[in-house]
């Protein structure tokens, strides 16, 4: 029995230690860090997203997520470099959801939420022009290119094709 209770308390103090490590990397990394796990771990989501934009008898479509700039920037971004939307424009419409808790009346509640799991509402809550750029040259380090990340992720070229058509006839 003692040496159960020990074996608790010690699994809850290595569990704390590395929960405070994990926590730590994710504050310092911010949303940067973030886009880097949706390009690691959502390919699949992220292709089924474009692929509906891609089909015209899906539309019309709204790409949203919690408050319309992380997620919804992802996609945004990669659905603007395949229309040929040069990369500071892009980064200028991101910026632009940089204050989408304020126009949600959700801010305090967000940063409540991160601030009981420690992470950083002043990284969080916001929308800087970096963002977006360390993720496209995350992709173009890691992939070569956003079309061969495209290609990775089963978006391929006619796919990318057809999504310009798509979006073209708006």
């Amino acid at each position: 029995m003692v040496l159960y209770l020990f074996g608790g308390l010690l699994s809850k103090r290595v569990f704390k230690k590395a929960r405070d490590i994990i926590v730590r990397r994710i504050n310092e990394g911010g949303l940067s860090l973030l886009n880097e796990l949706l390009l690691l771990y959502s390919g699949e989501k992220v292709c089924q997203c474009l692929k509906i934009l891609a089909t015209p008898e899906r539309h019309p479509v709204a790409i949203h997520c919690t408050a319309g700039k992380d997620r919804t920037g992802f996609v945004s971004m990669l659905v603007l470099k395949v229309m040929g939307t040069p990369d500071d424009a892009i980064v200028n419409d991101y910026m632009l959801s940089g204050n989408a808790y304020a126009d949600l009346n959700d801010r305090n509640a967000m940063v409540g939420a991160l601030k009981q799991e420690d992470l950083d509402p002043d990284k969080f809550l916001c929308a800087p022009g970096y963002v977006i750029e360390d993720t496209i040259d995350c992709i173009i380090k890691q992939h070569g290119s956003i079309e061969k990340y495209l290609d990775s992720i089963g978006f391929d070229q006619n796919w990318r094709d057809k999504l310009r058509k798509s979006l073209s006839s708006v």
